[in-house]
């Protein structure tokens, strides 16, 4: 029995299936809300007359991308999708007529793409990206500035030059060396200093002979604690 596509301004007969064209039924009333979807995506057009014998209706493969309805609610065939670009928005009363027929309420079942949601989950991520890489920003300034204004032996790490200006050692490399060999006959001081930033300030003192008052403002700590180094 040839059948003809539901869909309006489409007249394809069954005929065509032996050239690989498939003839699709609409979903079944068990399957009320894909039935409803696929309804509302055919029926945008002219043809009540397309919605007589309802029950045993096709929609040919001309109206899927890929040719055949998709089962996966996810993907863009899950629903006809593939209409002529001529074709005219249903009114409301033929449109309920439609749906009337085929048992439905006259509801829309929005229908999400795939796309679109994966193109949301994309943009999110990007936000996201973008404010972690502004945070590390503002973290690497703060840490950078912490590093400027703080006056101990992090002033000098991994710089000779530093080290040679502070200290009167030609490398860093070489200040660490004399305190790891000197530090085991050292007492430390009652200071909440370290024993590093204690022979640091030792070595500013006889480098540059600073005031220990001097001193004590460059490293943000009180003249009393600078003084118990050099008690």
């Amino acid at each position: 029995m040839v059948k003809t596509c539901v869909v309006p301004g489409c007249d394809r007969e069954n005929v065509f299936s032996s050239i690989g064209l498939g003839f699709y039924r609409i979903p079944a009333p068990r399957f009320a809300s894909r039935r409803r979807a696929w309804c509302n995506a055919i029926f945008k057009g002219n043809g009540l007359a397309k919605a007589q014998q309802l029950s045993d209706v096709r929609v040919c493969g001309l109206h899927f991308q890929t040719g055949k309805p998709n089962s996966n609610p996810h993907n863009v065939d899950y629903i006809p999708n593939v209409f002529n670009s001529t074709t005219q928005q249903c009114s409301g009363p033929e449109l309920d007529a439609i749906e009337g027929l085929l048992g439905l309420q006259s509801e829309t079942v929005p229908v999400t793409s795939s796309k679109s949601r994966e193109q949301e989950l994309e943009e999110a991520n990007e936000s996201l990206n973008n404010e972690v890489r502004s945070l590390r920003c503002e973290l690497k300034s703060a840490q950078d500035k912490l590093q400027k204004v703080t006056f101990n032996s992090n002033a000098i790490m991994n710089n000779n030059q530093q080290t040679k200006f502070y200290t009167g050692l030609p490398t860093f490399q070489l200040f660490i060396f004399i305190f790891d060999f000197i530090a085991p006959f050292v007492k430390k001081s009652q200071t909440s200093l370290t024993l590093l930033d204690e022979f640091f300030y030792f070595l500013v003192k006889l480098r540059l002979n600073l005031e220990l008052n001097d001193i004590a403002t460059r490293a943000g700590v009180s003249i009393s604690t600078i003084h118990r180094i050099f008690l």
